[in-house]
This record gives structure tokens, sequence and C-alpha cells, in this order.
């Protein structure tokens, strides 16, 4: 197990975007289906249907708002931290 997983921010959530695709537009290496006997909450693996995921950016005047991306329609927007949104995790390389 690792201890240094973070949100990441927009501009790296972007990097998984593919929008050669349709729904979802995520890039292959990353559109992987959850393994028998695991779940989105237990490996890491994209299930079916996904949609927003949050990122770590917020806006400038609005730090109360975060970005998050879609990948199903391969666009990003805002919305108050209020919310409940996937994530997907990311690590410091070494």
């Amino acid at each position: 197990g690792f201890c240094d997983w973070r949100l990441p921010t927009y501009l790296e959530l972007l990097t998984l975007l593919d929008l050669g695709r349709g729904g979802p537009a995520i890039a292959a290496p990353f559109r992987t289906a959850c393994p028998q006997g695991c779940s989105i909450a237990t490996c890491s693996c994209t299930d079916d249907s996904p949609r927003e995921y949050m990122t770590s950016s917020t806006l400038a005047d609005l730090d109360s708002y975060f970005v998050y991306v879609d990948f199903d329609l391969g666009v990003s927007a805002f919305t108050p931290k209020t919310g409940l949104y996937r994530v997907r995790a990311v690590r410091k390389l070494p």
C-alpha cells in the first residue's frame, strides 16, 4: 500500500480524455473493466457509465467550487463542493 494518493488537478485529469471516443471518452489505458469480484470501490477500474470526476482545482474567485471532468460527454465544468462525485486518485511518480 501507498499513502501518497491525492486528487488530480484539472490538467492532470484532462490527460485521460480521449475526445475521439464516445461515452465514455476515456483513453484506452484507463478504460478498464472491473474484474470479477471487484468494484469501483475496491479496485482500480472504470464502471460502465463513468460521469463526473472531481479534481483538486478550484475556481480562482470562488474557492467553494471545484472543477470536474465529465468523461461521458468529454467536457469539463465547475460545481459547488457540496455534491457527490467520483474520484480517480493519482500518485507522484518516483
